[in-house]
């Protein structure tokens, strides 16, 4: 059973392998196509003004130049502070449409954001600014935030509205590829290289083990020399003295090659893995599901995941994870107007943390079941 389960291990950690290889080089051609449409996006001339309402299929250009008018402008908080939310129609709206689409300013970015447009307003539809916005298709960090502060400002965000990014800082910035087309693939080049240093060390370290195995058979003869010599000799034989320096000093072997037998035949921490994976789930959990689900895929898969994940086939398995992930956030929900003083208010807060707390809580006890198990088996229990 035990060398099924090996070769079942070595089987999976291949196929596993394998597919990082597939991503890695998958993610590299992602990142060098996304170099190239940047320098011919660039290279071309900008696009013509067309009004917001006209262009179809927003989410999928480039660059954009559109004629907007900005109906509202809502505050959101974000970890920052204050972020400002433009809700954009097209210039030929009624004044009650519903947006069509969305720019996010972060506050870091407000300055700038108002010098464009005290620059790039044309004219007043009553309160509304009428202004030419160059931009491009973008979903912001802080989506989710933006969407509840619309809907309870009373203009709700309908599903098909798109986000821009406004070319603050020139039109050859603003087409620049994204910090994550060199990140995520240098990421995975790092990851592939050190799962297969990995693999390198392991194999010298048997390597290493299966030389010292063969000292120990020569010492093993030595010593039988050593044994069979001594019966031949007399007491008070001044050989004897050879004998002892010649045993100390095979004692002394065997002690150097049993350190590198051991050495050589330990396995490294079964829990830095899932340490690694904690971690990664943990940092993943940070970013709002949109994004991290756009995010995997331009820069590493290169069709639309989300499409592929609301299939017919996983959309019932990711409606499960997804609802057994957030069991934690709602139990403290419930739970926390139920009590009173600080273990309530802790609740309260904790019911609105990231998903890290929920992952790195799940592997802490999962690495704690591992430990306690190891050292069962280290008793012989």
């Amino acid at each position: 059973m035990s060398q099924l389960r090996s070769a079942l291990l070595r089987l999976f950690g291949g196929l596993a392998i394998l597919a990082l290889a597939v991503l890695c080089l998958n993610a590299l051609w992602l990142s060098q196509r996304h170099w190239a449409e940047a320098a011919a996006a660039r290279a071309a001339p900008e696009p013509p003004v067309m009004a917001l309402g006209s262009v179809a299929d927003l989410a999928r250009q480039h660059e954009l130049r559109l004629a907007v008018r900005i109906d509202a402008v809502l505050d959101v908080a974000v970890a920052g502070g204050l972020a400002q939310l433009y809700l954009l129609a097209d210039p030929s709206d009624a004044a009650d449409s519903p947006p069509r689409a969305a720019v996010l300013v972060s506050p870091a970015q407000l300055p700038a954001f108002r010098a464009m447009l005290a620059e790039r307003v044309q004219a007043m539809a009553g309160d509304a600014p009428l202004l030419v916005l160059s931009a491009k298709p973008a979903l912001p960090y802080w989506i989710d935030r933006a969407e509840a502060a619309a809907a309870e400002a009373g203009h709700p965000l309908p599903p098909q509205t798109v986000f821009l990014h406004p070319f603050l800082h020139g039109r050859a910035q603003g087409l620049a590829p994204p910090l994550l087309s060199y990140l995520v693939p240098a990421a995975l080049i790092l990851l592939l290289a050190a799962i297969l240093l990995g693999g390198v060390a392991r194999t010298l370290r048997r390597r290493r083990a299966f030389r010292a195995l063969e000292g120990l058979a020569t010492l093993d003869r030595a010593a039988e020399a050593l044994a069979a010599e001594a019966l031949h000799l007399p007491p008070g034989d001044p050989r004897w003295l050879d004998l002892t320096s010649r045993r100390q000093h095979l004692r002394l072997q065997r002690q150097h090659l049993d350190a590198r037998l051991a050495r050589g035949l330990s396995q490294p921490a079964a829990r830095w893995p899932w340490l690694a994976l904690v971690a990664v789930a943990g940092f993943a959990s940070l970013l709002p599901r949109r994004v991290l689900v756009d995010a995997l895929s331009v820069h590493v898969i290169g069709a639309d995941l989300a499409a592929l994940l609301a299939s017919p086939p996983l959309a019932a398995p990711v409606a499960a994870a997804e609802w057994l992930f957030g069991l934690p956030a709602r139990g403290a929900e419930l739970a926390a107007p139920w009590l009173s003083g600080p273990l309530g208010a802790w609740l309260a807060n904790l019911s609105g943390l990231s998903a890290l707390v929920w992952t790195g809580l799940a592997g802490s006890i999962f690495l704690m079941a591992m430990w306690r198990l190891a050292q069962r088996r280290g008793r012989g229990d």
